[in-house]
């Protein structure tokens, strides 16, 4: 019974993605990425802000940042964020660095945090913007709804939990469900060396708050969503290591916004060529 539900929920998102025509007169692969134009290049985001999002259309904007007393020493707190995490051997200890860090007041304010779920490396990692309400300390991130749409939209193109690791931007869900500008500069420096330690291939992020928790940009969304993105993160040896990052909307997004999935299915599309491509 289970396996005939993941059945019907992948056909249910290829429906409503528009994926309706199983059969064409001619043989199409549709895998196939158009190249993309000189001006559709990958965007490289180094340490400083670059490339970002605004939270799509029919949603909030930001939560409020910090009173800007608490902004004064923000230059120092995150060169102390890098430090720590900088230090950090294994996904186990830069959770706990993270927990046990003063530096941010979620840790005291918020009192369940999930930091990731899933196998510690993946060729493919999901970056989403912070846990739902019903999830556990330490359990799998996003067990309610969006976790279903999650699902779908893994087993979509071949993919599933078990082979594909999840992490938070913000590991607590923040008063509103939106961490600020100086939580997202705070929280950076971790969610870098979670990708170093995991070794990810590709990275394929959810909404606008992941994706400028990871590019520490400010750009709309809109305009970002639907071309591929380039971080840089800190191998062990020093050496920094460029990992493509795709951009698609929140399934949370999605279940209130159903025809947005058309486009979510080309960003998926274009996830699993570059993993194929990567093999």
């Amino acid at each position: 019974m289970a396996v005939m539900d993941d059945l019907v929920g992948i056909l249910e998102f290829y429906r409503e993605a528009g994926v309706d025509t199983p059969l064409d007169d001619q043989p199409v692969n549709r895998l196939a990425i158009p190249e993309p134009s000189s001006d559709q290049r990958p965007a490289v985001a180094s340490s400083a802000r670059s490339v970002g999002d605004a939270r799509p259309a029919g949603t909030s904007g930001l939560a409020t940042p910090s009173a800007p007393a608490s902004s004064q020493d923000l230059p120092a707190r995150i060169a102390e964020a890098t430090e720590i995490a900088r230090q950090a051997e294994t996904l186990d200890a830069l959770h706990q660095a993270l927990a046990n860090w003063s530096g941010i007041n979620l840790a005291q304010a918020v009192p369940h945090r999930v930091f990731g779920s899933g196998p510690e490396t993946s060729s493919l990692l999901v970056i989403g913007d912070c846990p739902e309400k019903d999830d556990v300390t330490d359990g799998p991130l996003w067990s309610g709804s969006a976790g279903r749409m999650t699902d779908r939209m893994l087993a979509a193109i071949g993919r599933s939990r078990a082979d594909t690791r999840m992490a938070a931007a913000c590991p607590w869900r923040p008063p509103g469900g939106l961490a600020s500008e100086e939580q997202q500069a705070l929280l950076r420096p971790f969610l870098l060396r979670h990708i170093a330690l995991g070794k990810p291939q590709v990275i394929l992020s959810f909404g606008q708050t992941a994706l400028r928790t990871l590019t520490g940009g400010s750009n709309n969304f809109l305009k970002e969503r639907g071309r591929w993105h380039s971080i840089e993160v800190a191998a062990d040896s020093g050496s920094m290591v460029p990992i493509v990052v795709r951009p698609t909307f929140h399934p949370h997004y999605l279940i209130k916004n159903p025809a947005q999935k058309r486009l979510t299915w080309q960003d998926l599309l274009a996830v699993k060529s570059r993993l194929t491509e990567k093999k």
